[in-house]
């Protein structure tokens, strides 16, 4: 039988979360989900959209995860040179029944992220679906639903912020219309570029 997860044990793990992502170690904040774990953002206006059948802000594997994690820290990353400063913060966490081996966790949150002498909000709240693993917990899905009302052309990869990506809209179970902007998000900021050929892998 599953031990019961204690608010306060969640707490402090969307706390060391948080930490990971505002000291930029970024695979090791991937490494906080499992083997099959996916980080979702649907759209704002398909909040309860299925990934299958729904436009998606964001939809990542581990391996993706991963992967956008290394090319962040690369110094080839423009986008974030120099790097931004975020600070991620999370309240009113519960804890809800046990599904089996996996526990439901929601809570709300707002991340700062400053550059360039420019500093955006950005509010939202969250489900989690963590499990206990030999080392600890370990997050099986997050999904981010942004209350954010415009997109902010500059938060291009935020470090995984809950902002909405602009040019390069990564993670789409099927590719848009190149000429269609994104989903939820009326600014022209907004439009994907168009879909690059199976393989290729452009800095998010």
């Amino acid at each position: 039988m599953t031990n019961p997860l204690a608010r306060s044990e969640a707490e402090d793990f969307l706390f060391k979360e948080a930490a990971l992502l505002d000291a930029w170690r970024l695979e090791e904040w991937a490494n906080l989900f499992t083997e099959d774990g996916e980080y979702l953002i649907p759209a704002t206006d398909a909040p309860d959209g299925a990934p299958g059948t729904s436009l998606y802000l964001v939809y990542d594997d581990r391996h993706r995860l991963g992967e956008r994690a290394k090319r962040l820290l690369k110094k080839t990353a423009h986008a974030e040179q120099p790097r931004s400063r975020t600070r991620h913060m999370s309240s009113n966490v519960m804890v809800a029944e046990a599904e089996g081996t996996v526990t439901p966790v929601f809570c709300n949150f707002v991340v700062f992220r400053s550059r360039m002498e420019k500093t955006d909000i950005y509010p939202g709240h969250a489900e989690y679906r963590l499990v206990h693993g030999s080392d600890g917990l370990r997050i099986a899905a997050r999904r981010r639903f942004s209350t954010s009302t415009s997109c902010v052309p500059r938060a291009r990869s935020a470090s995984f912020s809950e902002a909405c990506p602009t040019r390069r809209v990564r993670g789409f179970p099927r590719c848009p219309r190149p000429s269609a902007p994104a989903a939820g998000c009326s600014s022209p900021a907004c439009r994907p570029a168009p879909c690059r050929r199976p393989g290729r892998n452009p800095a998010a």
